[in-house]
C-alpha cells in the first residue's frame, strides 16, 4: 500500500516530464527520503506580515459577523453600507472593488439590501445602463446604530494598545494600503 501511495504521488509530481515516474531507481530514491518530523524544540519564527494580517482579518470578520447576526446583516452587507456612507452614488462595479467582493457577489448583496429598504438604485443620468446606489434613511439609521457595535469591537481588539499606539497602527495600515494601491516598486 505504501509503495502504491508513493508511486501515485510520484505520478502526479512528474507527469508530463521526461523523467520516468515508474522508474525503479526513482521510486527507490523517494522511498529512502526521510520524512520530516516536528521537533519538540522547534525554533520560534516570527510570522510574516501577510500571515498576521490574514489572521487578524479572519478573526475580525468572524467576530463582526457574530455581532451583526442580531441585525440580520452579513459582513459584506455591512461593508457595502459603510462604503456607501462614505461614497454615495457608486456603481455596482465600483462598489464591488471598494467592498472587496466579486461583482457577482455584489449583485446578490445589493439585491438583498434593496429588498430590505436599506439602499436604492437609480440610473446614472449620463449612462442609463449604470445604476448608482445610495443609502436610504433606513440604511443610514442602521449604520448609525451599528457604529457603536463596531466601535466596541475595535476597542476590544485594541485594548492592549495605548492611544498613541492605536493611532500609529491605523496610520501604518493606511500607509500600507496606499503603497499597495499605488503599486510597489520592485526595482533595486
Amino acid at each position: 500500500m505504501r509503495q502504491h501511495m508513493r508511486r501515485s504521488l510520484i505520478d502526479r509530481s512528474f507527469r508530463g516530464h521526461q523523467l520516468s515516474c515508474h522508474s525503479p531507481a526513482l521510486i527507490a530514491t523517494v522511498a529512502r527520503v526521510p520524512r520530516k518530523r516536528k521537533s519538540a524544540a522547534a525554533p520560534d519564527v516570527a510570522p510574516h506580515l501577510p500571515y498576521l494580517i490574514g489572521r487578524v482579518d479572519r478573526a475580525m470578520r468572524s467576530e463582526l459577523q457574530e455581532r451583526l447576526r442580531a441585525y440580520e446583516l452579513t459582513v459584506p452587507e455591512y461593508t457595502v453600507l459603510s462604503v456607501l456612507q462614505a461614497r454615495p452614488g457608486l456603481s455596482n462595479a465600483q462598489l464591488a472593488r471598494r467592498s472587496l467582493i466579486t461583482p457577482q457577489s455584489m449583485g446578490q448583496v445589493v439585491v438583498a439590501l434593496e429588498r430590505r429598504g436599506l439602499i436604492e438604485r437609480a440610473p446614472d443620468p449620463a449612462h442609463q445602463r449604470i445604476l448608482r446606489t445610495i443609502l436610504t434613511r433606513a440604511g443610514t439609521r442602521l449604520l448609525d446604530e451599528l457604529s457603536a457595535v463596531v466601535a466596541a469591537l475595535e476597542d476590544e481588539v485594541l485594548a492592549d494598545l495605548a492611544p498613541a499606539q492605536r493611532d500609529a497602527l491605523i496610520a501604518a495600515l493606511h500607509s500600507c494600503m496606499r503603497r499597495l494601491a499605488a503599486g510597489i516598486d520592485t526595482q533595486p
